[in-house]
């Protein structure tokens, strides 16, 4: 293999990897993804509250899924902490409907890191 087919793979491999998995997470007001949705700029591992430009979203999610290379831990409270309603943790593909897991119209806050490692 040459040095030029080498460098196009990588690059064609870094594109998809871009393109397909944005360490992004999309949630929904409504189970199965309806509703209002709304997809989270790249996250970073810190902690996420349902403030400000998504304030409308907090205790009112009923789908949430992150991206394939990502792991979050929802919380019922802001600031990511566990003191008065709990925490769940989601994986790829996520959760169509929270109901099952005890968490619809409940999540204030998030964060999420790679796969692998623990998030905040």
């Amino acid at each position: 293999m040459t040095m030029i087919s080498k460098s196009i793979i990588l690059l064609f491999a870094t594109y998809v990897s871009t393109v397909l998995c944005d360490n992004t997470v999309y949630y929904c007001t409504d189970i199965n993804w309806g509703g209002s949705c709304h997809q989270s700029p790249p996250v970073d591992g810190s902690c996420h509250n349902m403030q400000g430009g998504v304030a409308q979203y907090n205790d009112q999610i009923s789908s949430f899924g992150p991206d394939p290379n990502l792991y979050c831990i929802i919380f019922r409270d802001l600031d990511c902490k566990f003191t008065t309603g709990g925490y769940t943790s989601v994986g790829y593909p996520g959760v169509a409907d929270l109901r099952t897991i005890g968490f619809n119209d409940a999540i204030s806050s998030y964060t999420c890191g790679p796969l692998g490692t623990t998030p905040g």
